[in-house]
């Protein structure tokens, strides 16, 4: 029967993974993320309108320069990659650590993630954790490196909801084309729908960040198959018996630099083949 070892990464949570969301994590999205960022988003909007549309009339939702569909689109694709990458960096933090109130902790990821392949698996498999301690600047902008091409493709949903409903909206507000008076409407506008993108978009975020803190590097010491990430967050992926044993025995060294003598030295023989 072959053996499984699983090895704590580098920087590792304060606690280990769940299965299940506990309450204070789910509060943790509701609160937090979905509500809070609700606000924010709608207050940093909001400002953002005023400053752009002020002394702007009229304000068309066509024509340029003042065109409300344009300015949608770019505040959709600009605010979904800040949350992305801020979100997934504060909550990663907020994980790693388990401070009060939330004592947030790691979630297991499900099968389909830790089982996936092609695109699936290249998306799941950077690592967020932007402010992770101990890591050079170098890897902080690989790891944001990796994030901008994620987030992109989180946006296209977030672009097919929320773009069409906005402009029908804006038809339904005035079938002319044009809103008038162009202040405070259109600053308005901009401010709920930054507000709705925040309660809607952050959720997602959050998720892939507890569940990027789940994850474990397993090796199975009898079929010498290794699975899990770097900590600079590349995924490892696999290899059979006999391939790529010294491979191995790197990947396990460095995921075991930060632990303890004796940690380490449990984890070396389990590992010897």
């Amino acid at each position: 029967m072959a053996e499984e070892v699983h090895v704590k990464a580098p920087n590792a949570c304060k606690y280990d993974p769940v299965e299940k969301m506990t309450t204070s994590m789910i509060l943790y999205v509701v609160i937090m993320k979905m509500v809070g960022a609700m606000f924010l988003n709608f207050a940093i909007n909001f400002g953002i309108g005023i400053a752009q549309y002020i002394h702007k009339s009229p304000i068309r939702i066509w024509q340029f320069p003042n065109t409300l569909a344009g300015d949608t689109a770019v505040t959709i694709f600009i605010q979904g990659v800040l949350s992305w990458v801020i979100d997934g960096m504060l909550t990663s933090n907020d994980v790693r650590r388990g401070d009060w109130p939330w004592h947030l902790r790691p979630l297991r990821p499900p099968a389909w993630i830790q089982h996936s392949e092609g695109v699936t698996r290249w998306f799941f498999s950077s690592n967020p954790d932007l402010l992770e301690p101990g890591i050079s600047f170098k890897t902080r902008l690989i790891r944001l490196a990796h994030q901008i091409p994620r987030a992109l493709i989180y946006c296209l949903p977030i672009f097919v909801i929320f773009w069409p409903l906005s402009i029908g909206f804006l038809y339904a507000y005035n079938r002319d084309g044009y809103i008038e008076p162009g202040f405070p409407a259109a600053a308005l506008f901009k401010g709920f729908l930054g507000g709705s993108m925040g309660f809607f978009q952050t959720a997602p975020s959050t998720l892939f960040a507890f569940y990027k803190k789940g994850e474990r590097l397993h090796v199975n010491v009898e079929q010498g198959e290794t699975t899990g990430l770097l900590s600079d967050g590349r995924n490892v992926g696999w290899y059979t018996e006999g391939q790529d044993v010294a491979r191995r025995d790197a990947l396990v060294e460095v995921t075991m630099e930060k632990e303890s003598g004796e940690n380490k030295r449990e984890a070396e023989q389990n590992t010897q083949v």
